[in-house]
């Protein structure tokens, strides 16, 4: 949500605005400012068009670590 008003004040727009040059029904954006969450699909295109990188699951590299022997038997 914050992501979202801090972009739309960077580019001057409206969330109407940003919704209509991003192909979307007008209250896209509104329903995520008032705190609903939106499909990943949604969350996707709303991403799109914002000029926004969405991750999902871990950023950054994976280690390769077993977790500990939780029976303390070798």
């Amino acid at each position: 949500m914050h992501l979202i008003e801090a972009k739309l004040t960077r580019q001057n727009l409206t969330e109407e605005e940003a919704a209509r040059e991003a192909r979307l029904p007008a209250n896209a954006l509104r329903g995520v400012r008032k705190g609903q969450r939106p499909s990943i699909d949604r969350a996707d295109e709303l991403c799109r068009a914002l000029g926004v990188t969405m991750t999902i699951g871990i950023e950054g590299p994976v280690t390769d670590s077993k977790p500990d022997d939780a029976t303390g038997t070798s």
